[in-house]
């Protein structure tokens, strides 16, 4: 297994060796991360939004 290359090398020609079920079970995680990354992302938005509107409304009663 090489250092600079992800899949192991089967001879000298640079022909590379890759398991396709593989590849797309590492892609679909990493889909799957980057959802959940964007729903904490909207979740966290929203909350700030909801908190900065909260601080808004009792700074105007105050």
């Amino acid at each position: 297994m090489s250092r600079i290359y992800k899949y192991p090398r089967v001879s000298l020609d640079d022909s590379i060796e890759r398991d396709e079920v593989d590849a797309s079970l590492r892609l679909k995680k990493k889909l799957e991360k980057r959802k959940q990354q964007r729903k904490k992302s909207t979740k966290v938005s929203r909350s700030f939004r909801k908190l900065m509107s909260f601080r808004d409304k009792n700074k105007i009663r105050s």
